[in-house]
């Protein structure tokens, strides 16, 4: 039997995984914008 809630549970992190992931470049490209400006 297939387990759906096994692989729900594993996209769920999955995609916790890549949002954080994202955050961190999305948080990083935009503090070296904010000090290219300053500077």
């Amino acid at each position: 039997m297939f387990q759906t809630v096994g692989v729900r549970q594993m996209i769920d992190s999955l995609e916790r995984q890549s949002r954080k992931h994202l955050a961190v470049r999305y948080h990083a490209a935009y503090t070296n914008a904010f000090e290219t400006m300053r500077s």
